[in-house]
């Protein structure tokens, strides 16, 4: 992956959005050469007590008989500390796993070193 980035942080980072656009070279496939569209974000609420975080990813690659792959997985967190946090994210794709949507809901615990 090569290409470019921009990125924007509020002035007291309790949000911010990096947007991506690429060049994608898949080895392994007849036709290698292809494009990534890509955001991430994040966001604090409540006095970073909650936090909405996640990606989604869109590119070209035929597989599972779609010419397209879509991958999101946003999360949310509630921050109990500095340190843990409880929640967890959904996976939602598209010519990911399977040529149908799929949605994957994860509970999880997270502790920040």
């Amino acid at each position: 992956l090569g290409g470019i980035d921009y990125s924007w942080n509020a002035s007291d980072y309790s949000k911010g959005i990096s947007l991506k656009a690429l060049y994608k070279n898949i080895r392994g496939i007849e036709d290698n050469n292809s494009f990534q569209l890509t955001a991430v974000w994040y966001a604090h609420f409540l006095n970073k007590k909650i936090t909405f975080s996640g990606f989604a990813d869109f590119w070209k690659q035929k597989q599972f008989d779609c010419e397209y792959v879509f991958l999101t997985e946003p999360q949310l967190w509630f921050n109990l500390n500095n340190t843990f946090s409880i929640g967890g994210e959904v996976e939602i794709s598209k010519g990911f796993v399977s040529k149908d949507f799929k949605v994957n809901p994860t509970i999880a615990a997270k502790w920040n070193f």
